[in-house]
C-alpha cells in the first residue's frame, strides 16, 4: 500500500467518523455542499471559491506546474462523484475524470484552449494526457509541460 493511499483511506475513515458517512463513502460523493460556486478546472484562491470545497494548487490538471488553483473534487468513489454530473449544457460544460495511478479529480473538458481560458486564462494546454501527471478518455484543459 502506497503512502498516498494510505492517507486517503484515513482521510475518508476520519470523514466518515465525523460526518455521519457510511463506512467507505467518499465525502466528496455528496452533492455539492456550495452549489453556484465554482465548478472544476475554474481558477480560485480559496477552498470556499469552490462548489466541492477543493481548490488545490497541486491538481494533476496543472502537470506540476502549481500556477495557480483549480476547483476539483474526487471522482474515483461513490454516488455522485462521477464528473458528468456535474455537467451543464446551458452553460457548455463538461467534466472528465484524470487519473494518475490511485489518485483521480475532475477536470474541465475542452475542445480547444480557448475552451479552456473561459475557465482560466493562464490555461495553456487542451489535451488528453500530460505524460507523468494524467491520462484522460477525453480532452481536458492543462498545462503544457
Amino acid at each position: 500500500m502506497t503512502k498516498a493511499f494510505a492517507f486517503a483511506c484515513f482521510l475518508c475513515l476520519a470523514a466518515c467518523t465525523t460526518t455521519g458517512l457510511a463506512p467507505g463513502e467518499c465525502p466528496n460523493s455528496l452533492p455539492a455542499p456550495q452549489p453556484g460556486k465554482l465548478l472544476h478546472g475554474f481558477e480560485c484562491t480559496q477552498n470556499s471559491d469552490c462548489a466541492y470545497g477543493a481548490c488545490t494548487k497541486s491538481a494533476m490538471q496543472l502537470a506540476g506546474t502549481a500556477a495557480f488553483g483549480v476547483c476539483t473534487k474526487d471522482c474515483s468513489c461513490g454516488p455522485h462523484s462521477t464528473c458528468g454530473d456535474d455537467d451543464d449544457a446551458t452553460k457548455g460544460l463538461a467534466f472528465d475524470c484524470i487519473r494518475q495511478g490511485a489518485a483521480a479529480e475532475c477536470a474541465l473538458e475542452c475542445t480547444t484552449v480557448a475552451d479552456c481560458q473561459k475557465a482560466s486564462a493562464k490555461f495553456t494546454a487542451c489535451t488528453d494526457e500530460v505524460t507523468g501527471y494524467f491520462s484522460s478518455g477525453r480532452k481536458v484543459c492543462t498545462m503544457s509541460k
